[in-house]
């Protein structure tokens, strides 16, 4: 996917995020909602077709969606007889934000957004244009209220499209006894609409670099830890 090199994202509240009261998707379907409005109103009025076909998401879905959201009033909607229902949004100062070409992008389906939508904020390193999250994938299920065979099947899927780079922590998880998967996502994709494919391209060669810096990192300790046994079995050696 080439990325655009205009400034279009939406903002996604991380409070919207954080509600246990909305669905994974349903954040799909503000972003779509939200890609509409009008940022001196504040107002929206895309019909339900629209949304239904810009989210991915059914008709019966969508209007699911809406009413969850404005039931946790993170949207008011303005019902009017015969013309257009408005979307009224309000503003935020937590947010994370989500590109155009991201939302448009049909080789991720909605679940995928969703699951990017939510883990979003809990990244870490965000100024690199490559986040991390070293969860195991229990965690990370719990945190995008998802269950773990769908957050599989994103990731799989993520993985493909490019916006997922999967490797072994080292991280011991201590539920299951196995290591955790670091998670290297790269950022500029889909919540920094500003970027070349140049820039993008180098981010997914940094993630490769970073892969190697922790081989050769993982190669020093075990040789500094052969080491220092041998130097406390003959403590002669020591200098």
């Amino acid at each position: 996917m080439e990325v655009n090199n205009k400034e279009q994202f939406v903002v996604l509240p991380n409070e919207v995020v954080d509600c246990e009261e909305i669905s994974p998707k349903s954040l799909v379907v503000y972003c779509a909602i939200k890609q509409h409005m009008n940022k001196d109103t504040l107002e929206a009025f895309p019909g339900i077709k629209t949304i239904a076909k810009e989210s991915g998401c059914g008709e019966d879905a969508v209007r699911k969606a809406i009413k969850e959201l404005v039931d946790n009033k993170f949207i008011k909607q303005i019902i009017r007889p015969g013309q257009s229902t408005i979307y009224k949004f309000s503003t935020t100062k937590s947010f994370e934000p989500f590109s155009y070409d991201f939302l448009k992008d049909d080789r991720i389906k909605i679940r995928e957004k969703a699951y990017l939508m939510m883990n979003q904020k809990d990244m870490y390193n965000k100024g690199t244009g490559i986040g991390t999250i070293s969860f195991s994938t229990k965690e990370v299920a719990k945190r995008t209220r998802m269950s773990v065979p769908t957050v599989l099947a994103c990731e799989n899927t993520l993985i493909k499209a490019g916006y997922l780079s999967k490797s072994d922590s080292k991280i011991m998880d201590s539920e299951s006894g196995v290591h955790q998967d670091l998670r290297m996502y790269l950022l500029q994709l889909y919540n920094m609409a500003a970027v070349t494919y140049r820039q993008t391209k180098q981010n997914t060669e940094d993630i490769e670099e970073l892969k190697k810096d922790r081989e050769i990192m993982k190669k020093q300790i075990e040789i500094l830890t052969r080491k220092v046994f041998k130097e406390e079995k003959n403590p002669e050696l020591i200098i």
